[in-house]
């Protein structure tokens, strides 16, 4: 009897010791992401917050904001990963720090805020404001607001939008905004009970800056008009240069990053165009920008495809480019190392090629003055010092002014000579 209790008592214990330790690594998440927004809220921005959500899976997403707001799209882009995004969101205002506009918008969109001594958050006003643009940005905010609680929140996005109102940290945490404070990244870990998770942390890097270049709308317009002016360049000079086809490739770009054209149909043209200008290389060998151009155009459009899918993105598909991509490039290296080579050739001066050459008399040329020879397949003005008969041999002897100066090959004066004896 004693030894059925003892083994109901431990297996009581191993379940007891079982379901705690389930408990709590369900209530301790094995990934925290911590993701850098620090400056303009754009393109850039976006792509950092979907690899560090796509990263966490499922674990907790950080967003560590100190931004003075940026882009409206960019803003709906990130709100959008955040509300659906199925990792705990947080976001974070560091110490003396700001979340204005745009930055504020996608603070609100995360499961929590916390605010650091000295910190401020609001001031939503668009500009230049439009009524609608204003009346959207009221709905956005007031609907996250309220999905976390916040009472009044209708009349506090009013304030933030149209009165551009902002708020210390101490007012954001008594309206209810922000959920408490926290001046470390390791005070925010220890008050959500995840100190001990694996950390990856996510900042600004060398492809989310050239999305933010590439996709400012501001570049856009520069980039459409240079497009056109390429594009009317092309028509204007003689032949195919390759003009053309990269301005239409610049006006491809400009129209995908003012959001009227896909990302799917902008990264197919730019692969076509970047081909056409590679071709044009191989019609025109040497060192232009048409090749490098092309690779160029198809390492672009390889990015905007990369950075439209899940983090990481590594398929088939991207092997089905690469592996051309790669072949096309190491054959235009080869095209511009040959360039080069001939370009390190020396070039033979006109006295080079044609001093000691021999040809003949088209014409006849009297002592001293001027007549016509043939030499190495070309027509030229000659002088000569002794009288020279058409259809005598001559030999060149030095250029002046673009006249040669021959003479009278003595083989074909002995060969007169005995004509006449004869």
């Amino acid at each position: 009897m004693r030894s059925a209790c003892l083994k109901l008592h431990t297996l009581v214990l191993l379940s007891l010791v079982i379901l705690a330790s389930l408990l709590i690594a369900s209530a301790s998440p094995t990934i925290v992401v911590t993701i850098e927004l620090r400056g303009r809220i754009d393109e850039g921005s976006y792509y950092l917050v979907k690899k560090g959500v796509d990263s966490a899976r499922g674990g907790v997403v950080i967003l560590v904001i100190d931004s003075y707001g940026g882009y409206l799209s960019s803003m709906d882009k990130i709100v959008n990963l955040l509300v659906t995004s199925e990792a705990r969101t947080i976001a974070w205002v560091p110490p003396g720090g700001k979340a204005s506009s745009a930055a504020a918008v996608i603070a609100f969109a995360a499961d929590k805020l916390y605010v650091g001594k000295g910190s401020v958050l609001g001031s939503v006003k668009p500009y230049p404001e439009d009524p609608k643009i204003v009346e959207y940005l009221v709905a956005r905010i007031s609907s996250l607001l309220s999905v976390r609680g916040v009472n009044d929140s209708r009349r506090i996005a009013e304030r933030l939008v149209k009165e551009a109102v902002s708020f210390t940290d101490t007012e954001a945490i008594k309206l209810g905004i922000a959920h408490d404070s926290a001046d470390s990244l390791g005070e925010l870990l220890s008050k959500e009970n995840i100190a001990s998770a694996e950390e990856i942390h996510i900042a600004g890097d060398v492809l989310s800056d050239f999305l933010s270049i590439l996709l400012d709308p501001a570049i856009a317009i520069l980039l459409l008009l240079l497009g056109v002016l390429l594009i009317f360049l092309e028509f204007k000079t003689a032949g195919i240069q390759g003009w053309g086809i990269l301005g239409a490739a610049l006006v491809i770009i400009s129209l995908y990053s003012l959001n009227i054209i896909g990302v799917n149909i902008t990264s197919f043209i730019l692969t076509i165009l970047g081909i056409a200008l590679i071709i044009v290389e191989f019609m025109k060998p040497g060192i232009q920008l048409a090749g490098i151009s092309g690779v160029a155009l198809i390492v672009t459009a390889l990015v905007l495809e990369y950075t439209s899918r899940p983090y990481p993105m590594f398929t088939p598909s991207i092997a089905l480019v690469a592996i051309p991509l790669t072949i096309l490039t190491t054959l235009l290296a080869i095209v511009i190392s040959k360039a080069l080579e001939v370009m390190r050739m020396k070039v033979p001066t006109l006295q080079e090629r044609l001093v000691g050459k021999v040809g003949y008399a088209k014409t006849n040329i009297p002592r001293g003055g001027r007549g016509i020879v043939h030499v190495e397949g070309e027509d030229w003005s000659a002088t000569s010092e002794t009288e020279i008969a058409q259809g005598s041999k001559v030999a060149v002897t030095g250029i002046e002014n673009l006249t040669l100066k021959v003479k009278l090959l003595e083989e074909t004066r002995e060969n007169s000579g005995q004509r006449k004896g004869l």
